[in-house]
């Protein structure tokens, strides 16, 4: 399933031109026209990005952006038009994640839209604390010591790579995580990052490490075609 993008607009050839964009690369997008029935679906929370028009005809764009929780785990994007620095620049300071002003470029559009989605996957994922102690069914990973070990077996040492994906997987429980956020989480700054497939790699030391059988793993699984996931029941 692709990811959810509610449109706050109420031009609806700019409505649609947005929709087709986002449809095209796989995006399952809802179209509001104003702002009072876009704010339900907003508190919610259950979509991944908000595309908000500064100029709507009942609550404007910088009154949705009022009425949003801080803590939202989707992104936002006001649209404005290229006249409106004043309105952009509220609408930053009140919690958008970025800005696109109309008429757009699709290219650009897709790659602020991409961006921002990689910035709201690291704030939607919450990370294990550091130094911590973590139990799943007979087993422990100990951060203090990168290692984890079975109820009465020897401790084993973890690379810093393995650790890290461990962490972060832990650190989601039973969320499927494709490679590119995987990345993301494992590389915030985008700085020496590594091929995709060195996840897969990594996955595979690890399971051989805490699975009984690493062909048919308990702990950390592969959602096919989407990523990986931690079942901390090892079901």
């Amino acid at each position: 399933m692709g990811k959810s993008v509610l449109v706050i607009e109420d031009d609806q050839d700019v409505a649609y031109s947005v929709k087709e964009v986002l449809a095209t690369d796989g995006f399952d997008v809802t179209i509001s026209t104003n702002g009072r029935d876009a704010i339900p679906i907003l508190q919610k929370g259950e979509i991944d990005l908000a595309v908000v028009d500064i100029n709507l005809p009942d609550l404007n764009g910088l009154d949705i952006l009022k009425a949003l929780d801080a803590a939202r785990p989707y992104g936002v994007i006001v649209l404005t038009g290229r006249t409106d620095v004043i309105d952009t620049v509220l609408g930053l300071e009140l919690g958008a994640d970025d800005y696109i002003t109309k008429p757009f470029e699709p290219r650009v559009f897709m790659a602020r839209v991409r961006s921002v989605l990689r910035r709201c996957g690291r704030r939607r994922v919450p990370a294990m604390p550091e130094r911590a102690t973590v139990h799943f069914r007979g087993w422990t990973y100990d951060d203090a010591t990168r290692s984890v070990a079975r109820a009465g077996e020897k401790k084993q040492k973890l690379t810093a790579s393995e650790s890290r994906l461990l962490k972060v997987l832990i650190g989601s429980p039973n969320v499927i995580l494709s490679r590119d956020r995987i990345l993301d989480l494992l590389h915030p700054t985008h700085s020496d990052l590594p091929y995709d497939r060195s996840i897969d790699v990594t996955v595979t030391r690890l399971r051989r490490k805490i699975e009984i059988d690493a062909r048919r793993p308990r702990f950390i699984k592969t959602a096919h075609g989407d990523g990986y996931f931690f079942d901390p029941k090892g079901e």
